[in-house]
């Protein structure tokens, strides 16, 4: 083989070699851009399901906190009795003390506004200008709540007389298990439900979430949009757009979609239902941005595959080295890009690796911890995020530990305090939810908590609003006893101890019919019982024997309450012992054997014993009025008349004998 021969082979085999590395690189490259495409995909989906998890959460206990509040208010033994009387009397008063303790509730529950409404929806007392409440859906819940007995939501809803969204909630007032009533919880969205659906959605440029619900044949935008204004129950998607993410919301309920948005922009999309709810939440963000990182990757990669084809052997080397560098900024782009997400949150959250370790806290976080970020890099959550049971002052379990041992979503108890560096108790209400990589696999757990020390205030408020009620029930002179449905005492005032001669540490949980024994068959039960079982409520004077034979009488009035029976007891013993006094005393006057004359301060007859009758021919209706000188005989001088009444009005016993004419 000539050299010639030699240094084409060679060159053939240099142009294959560079020709085939050159294949393999690109190759290399574009898989490896697939890769981080992948990588990114997964990332952007691990986070829009971390948030949107955390967000159903909290939607969903804000929705049912709001339901059982409508409920136990409605429930309320002061409301309704501040409304039967505002009915039944129609005083000013009255009425004024009901909208009073409206708008208490209302400052505590943060209401748009509360009222009482009747059956057919008519507004009868608020605490703004009653209206008509004319709107079809608000009048069906209404209906729907009268035929269960049971608080309901209009969910939102495009009120058409206020003409805005708002959303109600409807419990009903039971009077004798009849609902004449309902007390309605109105409340803005745009208050509090719409920027907490928002509050994730600055974490990137094109990022958003919204709500959204089946209408028809349409998806029906319910809450604000960030690039579509004014779209709230005005906007809507047809069924048969398959390829807008909200139509794919509506009907797969949950999961990951990849699509078009209302924009018809290429977005990433995630959406989860609202539990107890017909809504759904999506939370997008545009491809476009989510890939945008890669175009600067795409040219790194394209040079790299140049200077590799030039030096082969250094290229190599070089590409290896390159590629680490390139790995690692992509991962330290990753995780600004997670910072900028987490810090952008309204709520303070905290992140750490899978060893429990912190690796950032956001602002809203350094103020509640009362750490700074750049002191707690890498110290263990314990140390940074102190907690205890606010009851017991016991230490409480990390939610981040049990967050790496369980894999799931996890929230703090009730009664949670944080101890901030300073020493300052916070109470605060968190939930954890682990960072999980392409595989499934802990890399770490985001904590996101809220301080809830207004909340708590309101709470408070509305604690020492009852304790005043329960304090009048305590102080009043007529005794107040409260029986549940299995006849066990819950509640008595000092009145009622007295009355029944029992502490009431010695009553409550006991039961009635063993506390009083033989009651089952005293008239008084089968009142008792009839308000129990039948609600209905009833008023009866009755008697009952003590031990030691002491005969007592009461005035009782029974009412049935959500909780049982409620009884009010005044003693008039005393009363009827003075009206027995009275009926001797009668009886003696009338079968007296000499007469006896009743008059006023005038002189004049106001009655006359049947003697009186017997022995002067006058009945007691032709003496009544007049003066007894039709009496006078004439056989008596002025001077005897003028004494004896001299003597009666000196308030003497005067004594002697008429002549009859």
């Amino acid at each position: 083989m000539t050299e010639k021969e030699n240094s084409k082979r060679f060159k053939y085999h240099t142009i294959l070699a560079g020709f085939v590395i050159c294949i393999f690189l690109v190759i290399s490259g574009y898989l490896f851009y697939k890769q981080e495409e992948n990588r990114i995909v997964k990332q952007k989906e691990s986070e829009l399901k971390s948030i949107s998890d955390l967000k159903v959460n909290q939607i969903k206990e804000w929705y049912i906190d709001n339901l059982d509040d409508s409920k136990i208010i409605s429930r309320n033994i002061f409301l309704q009795e501040y409304l039967l009387k505002a009915l039944e009397k129609n005083d000013i008063k009255d009425v004024e003390k009901l909208i009073l303790f409206l708008k208490e509730i209302s400052e505590e529950h943060g209401l748009e506004d509360i009222f009482i409404a009747d059956i057919n929806g008519r507004s009868i007392y608020s605490i703004k200008e009653v209206s008509k409440n004319t709107d079809l859906i608000f009048l069906e819940t209404i209906r729907k709540v009268i035929n269960g007995k049971d608080a309901l939501s209009t969910f939102l809803y495009l009120n058409n007389e206020l003409k805005k969204v708002t959303i109600d909630f409807i419990a009903p007032i039971l009077k004798n298990g009849d609902i004449e009533n309902v007390l309605v919880f109105r409340l803005e969205p745009e208050e509090f439900l719409f920027p907490l659906i928002l509050s994730n959605s600055n974490t990137n440029i094109t990022s958003e979430s919204y709500l959204c619900r089946l209408d028809g044949d349409s998806v029906l935008i319910l809450s604000d949009l960030r690039f579509k204004g004014n779209a709230a129950f005005n906007l809507k998607i047809a069924l048969s757009d398959n390829k807008v993410s909200a139509v794919q919301a509506v009907k797969r309920k949950k999961g990951l979609y990849e699509g078009k948005d209302y924009r018809n922009e290429n977005v990433l999309s995630y959406f989860n239902n609202i539990p107890g709810t017909p809504w759904i939440i999506v939370s997008e963000i545009d491809k476009e941005e989510l890939f945008s990182e890669l175009e600067e990757k795409l040219i790194f990669i394209a040079v790299i595959v140049f200077l590799a084809i030039l030096f082969v052997a250094a290229g190599m080397a070089l590409l290896y080295n390159n590629k680490r560098k390139n790995i690692l900024q992509k991962l330290l782009h990753s995780k600004q890009e997670f910072r900028t997400t987490l810090y952008s949150i309204g709520d303070a959250v905290i992140t750490t690796d899978s060893k429990g370790n912190v690796q950032m806290l956001n602002p809203v976080a350094e103020n509640l911890t009362g750490w700074k970020e750049d002191e707690a890099i890498n110290k263990p959550i314990e140390e940074i995020f102190k907690i205890i049971n606010e009851e017991t002052r016991q230490k409480v379990e990390s939610p981040v530990k049990k967050v790496l041992e369980n894999g799931r979503i996890v929230g703090l108890a009730n009664h949670t305090l944080l101890i901030s560096k300073e020493g300052k108790e916070i109470p605060i209400a968190d939930s954890g939810a682990p960072i999980n990589d392409n595989k499934g696999h802990i890399e770490g757990v985001v904590l996101v908590f809220r301080d809830q020390t207004s909340e708590r205030d309101n709470r408070k408020g509305l604690e020492e609003s009852e304790k005043r009620f329960r304090s009048s029930m305590d102080n009043m002179i007529e005794g107040a006893q409260i029986i549940d449905f299995n006849w066990n005492y819950i509640y008595l005032n000092e009145s009622a101890e007295i009355q029944g001669n029992l502490k009431k540490e010695n009553l409550i949980g006991k039961n009635f019919r063993d506390i009083w024994t033989g009651i089952t068959n005293h008239p008084i039960f089968e009142v008792l019982n009839d308000c129990m079982k039948n609600r209905k409520s009833r008023h009866i004077e009755t008697s009952y024997t003590f031990p030691g034979n002491n005969l007592r009488y009461f005035e009782l009035s029974v009412q049935p309450i959500p909780e049982g029976i409620f009884i009010l007891s005044l003693e008039i013993t005393q009363k009827k012992i003075a009206e027995n006094e009275i009926r001797k005393i009668s009886k003696a006057v009338t079968q007296s054997p000499v007469i006896v004359v009743i008059t006023n301060k005038s002189g004049n007859i106001e009655y006359v014993n049947p003697k009186f009758t017997e022995i002067t021919g006058y009945r007691n209706d032709e003496a009544k009025g007049k003066n007894p000188n039709i009496l006078r005989s004439g056989y008596h001088s002025k001077e005897y008349y003028k004494k004896l009444w001299d003597t009666i009005i000196a308030g003497k016993d005067w004594q002697g004998e008429f002549l009859n004419k």
